[in-house]
């Protein structure tokens, strides 16, 4: 049993190293390459800030989860995915359900949406629905392989001084 639990601990590394990468190559391509009407870039200038934001984390994320295999680790990059994707929801999901600033709205209306508009406010676009529904699955794969690990460390399989599993 103690193997199948260190085998799995390192199944589930990948998921989210793929889940984190599918989700910041959607946020790059999606800020920097013209694809209208997916994106309106000529109303939304300059995204390298905003790419950063994004890049830089989860970039330290993947680095991360896979230089450092403890729970913890994972389960703090959990939590700021978590944050991410709830700061994400705040930015459109407050304004669409409860009123907001016009002038957000005002970059995104060339885009495609997919939601019916909410008493005169549009809802959030199809590329930033895409972004939420990928930050959501980082999140999610994330907070597995955090489970997976501090099961692992608790079964014992986990060498705390090595980061190995015991007898590998």
């Amino acid at each position: 049993m103690d193997s199948d639990i260190g085998r799995n601990r390192r199944v589930v590394t990948w998921p989210a190293v793929v889940a984190i990468a599918a989700m910041l190559a959607w946020f790059a391509v999606t800020n920097h390459v013209d694809l209208f009407p997916l994106n309106d870039l000529e109303l939304a200038g300059d995204q390298t800030t905003s790419t950063l934001s994004g890049a830089v984390p989860f970039g330290l994320a993947m680095v991360t989860v896979l230089v450092f295999p403890r729970w913890y680790v994972a389960a703090f990059w959990a939590v700021y995915s978590y944050v991410w994707l709830a700061l994400q929801l705040q930015t459109w999901w407050v304004p669409y359900l409860f009123g907001g600033a016009r002038d957000h709205w005002a970059r995104y209306q060339r885009t495609i949406h997919v939601l019916p508009e909410i008493g005169g406010r549009m809802g959030p676009d199809l590329q930033h629905l895409v972004l939420e529904a990928l930050s959501l699955i980082a999140a999610v794969t994330l907070t597995r392989l955090a489970l997976t690990r501090l099961r692992a460390s608790q079964a014992g399989v986990l060498d705390d001084d090595t980061s190995r599993e015991v007898g590998a």
